[in-house]
């Protein structure tokens, strides 16, 4: 069984743009822990910063897990918007 690492975004992150990994990783899944008015986006954006949308999670999505396994070759960093009041858990993997 492989193991991840993880970083939790709350509404604390809102307005802001989390680095979650700043290296190459696997981004593996998303748990959507509560729900948000609104959206976030996933960027394969680490320190060179070529901000490529992998994903942009929709506002108000049931809590739920999100698979995606994909490679994140410059790192990953998460857009939290202003008003954000959800709560997600990113597993991921450097590479």
């Amino acid at each position: 069984m492989e193991s991840y690492q993880f970083k939790r975004i709350a509404s604390g992150d809102a307005n802001t743009t989390v680095t979650v990994c700043a290296t190459p990783c696997t981004l593996h899944s998303v748990t959507i822990n509560t729900t948000s008015a609104q959206a976030l986006t996933l960027k394969d954006s680490g320190t060179n910063n070529t901000n490529t949308t992998i994903a942009t999670i929709k506002a108000s999505i049931a809590e739920q897990t999100l698979q995606y396994d994909v490679d994140c070759p410059t790192g990953l960093t998460i857009t939290v918007p202003a008003s954000y009041t959800g709560d997600v858990t990113i597993a991921f993997k450097p590479l």
